[in-house]
This record gives structure tokens, sequence and C-alpha cells, in this order.
């Protein structure tokens, strides 16, 4: 289980970069948890910390498009941040999460890339994803709510799927949970100091990326599936694809094959 005096008392090294911290032993969802966090602090007119909610399990753990994500207690890292992003700056915020999530998982030793838009995979084989939601008050004021979940302790009989991995599966010495968690969260701190640098989140979100110019990738947006040859990303991290001769930029959807 994750320890928040551990967390607090990390050093230089693994120290998290939040001083605002939550370690829940169970909880429905992280983000459905920060959402109701958001709401109570506008209500009272307070002002709004950059907050880390992390958990042992959740009940009600999700991904993208209404998607379950198993979050069995004590396997993995489930966590939620806070942050509130300047007006201009939510283009990049994807980019750059998917980027300091990936970083941080290379720190310790896991060869982590980026499958477009939210997944983190090693080896072909997922091992982590993001959910980001938002919410906008009245005068403009938005808060991202970065939601991710990580495999850690699974072996491979306790994973969800033949195509999932964990730290455990991928490296030789598995840090604990709050060495995991510090590693992580303190990357994705420095990257997200980045968000006014829109040229360098997608410069970096491009070279962390698993897909490679030239490469057949076929894409799923709602009911339709798209097949084209990767073109590389613009500059709001949309994916470029040649479909039939013309470009395509798919602003949804995810990459399948």
């Amino acid at each position: 289980m994750i320890s928040l005096e551990a967390l607090r008392s990390a050093d230089g090294r693994t120290g998290c970069g939040f001083d605002n911290l939550v370690v829940l032993r169970q909880v429905g969802s992280t983000n459905d948890c920060a959402r109701r966090f958001v709401e109570a602090i506008w209500s009272k007119g307070a002002e709004m910390p950059r907050l880390a909610i992390l958990a042992d399990e959740q009940t009600a753990g999700r991904g993208r498009q209404g998607r379950s994500w198993v979050s069995d207690r004590g396997l993995g890292l489930y966590a939620t941040v806070v942050w509130f992003p300047r007006a201009g700056h939510l283009q990049a915020l994807p980019l750059l999460v998917g980027v300091g999530l990936a970083r941080g998982l290379r720190t310790l030793g896991c060869e982590a890339g980026l499958k477009w838009p939210n997944d983190l995979l090693v080896r072909g084989r997922k091992i982590g994803g993001i959910l980001i939601e938002t919410l906008t008050r009245e005068g403009g004021e938005t808060v991202a709510m970065i939601g991710f979940g990580v495999n850690h302790g699974h072996s491979a009989s306790d994973l969800p799927t033949p195509q999932a991995t964990s730290l455990r599966e991928e490296v030789e010495e598995v840090p604990n949970l709050d060495s995991t968690a510090g590693i992580l969260l303190r990357s994705l701190a420095l990257e997200l100091g980045n968000l006014h640098d829109e040229v360098y989140a997608r410069r970096e979100y491009e070279e962390l990326s698993v897909h490679r110019r030239g490469d057949r990738l076929r894409c799923r947006l709602g009911g339709e599936s798209v097949d084209g040859t990767f073109l590389g990303f613009d500059h709001r991290g949309f994916l470029r694809l040649e479909v039939e001769g013309r470009e395509r930029v798919m602003n949804a959807g995810e990459v399948y094959e």
C-alpha cells in the first residue's frame, strides 16, 4: 500500500513535487474524487491547490470511452493530479502528461513509449493509461483532472489480458509503490512546467511515440475505421494520416492496429 508519510519524506531524487497529497485506501474513481474536491473548493470560493490523489484500490476505475480499468488493491498505481493550466495551455496538456509519465517509467528502467492518444506501452503491451477530464466555471477558470493508472506488481496471471504488462514483468528490481508514485508524480510535474511551449510538447511527444513516420495505422473514430500512413503529429498533437493520397487529421479516436 502507498504510505503518505513515505511520499512526504521522499528525498530530492524521488520527491513527488506536490505539497498537497491525499492517499485513500479505497475509492470509486480518483478522477471522480478529484471532481468533488474541485466543486467543493469552488463552492467555498477558496484558492485551488495543486493536488495529487492516490488510491490503493478503485472500485469503479475507468479509462477513455467509458471502459473499465482493473484497479486491484496494492497491485497498481491509481492517481489523479489536479492542475489548473493557464488560458491557452490546454492544447499541450495531454502531450506533456504522456511525456512525463513515459519518462518517469524510463527512470525506473522500463522503456515505455506512447501510443496515441493516451496509452503507455512497453514492447507493444500496455502498462498504463491516461484519462484527462476538465471542469470550467463561470469566468473561464479551468481545472484539469489528470487521471492515470500504471500496472505495478501484477504477475502475468494477474493481468487482465495478454496485451498488458506491468513493472514487475518488465524490470529486474521493482521499486515499491511509494518510490514509483514519487518518481512518476515528480516527472509529471516537471513536464507540466512546459505547458507554455507547444513546440516542445509536440516534439517530445513524437520522440516517445511508438508510431513512426511511414507506419501503416488503423484508427477507430466512432463507428468508422480509418486506414492510412502515419505522417506525424500537428502542433496540437493531432494524428496526421495519409489516406488515399490526402492528409487527414484525427483529433479524436484511437489507434488499434
